[in-house]
């Protein structure tokens, strides 16, 4: 998963998810190149990414967050 949202809050969303591997904090403008990074190295299935015309926007992704917690 790759977020912009606080690492907190992406820890909590990747749990849910059953995600091991997150990336929080990612600046629009970095996110491309953390993908290109992860595809050179492997990581990724390249083919998939760029056939994806599609996301995930959590507009209270914080709220949710706090109020799981408490």
């Amino acid at each position: 998963m790759l977020t912009g949202d606080n690492r907190g809050t992406a820890a909590y969303v990747a749990k849910e998810l059953n995600l091991d591997i997150f990336f929080a904090e990612v600046l629009p403008e970095q996110k491309a190149n953390k993908i290109k990074s992860l595809q050179e190295r492997g990581k990724s299935d390249a083919p998939a990414i760029a056939q994806v015309d599609a996301g995930i926007a959590i507009g209270a992704g914080t709220n949710t967050a706090k109020n799981q917690r408490t």
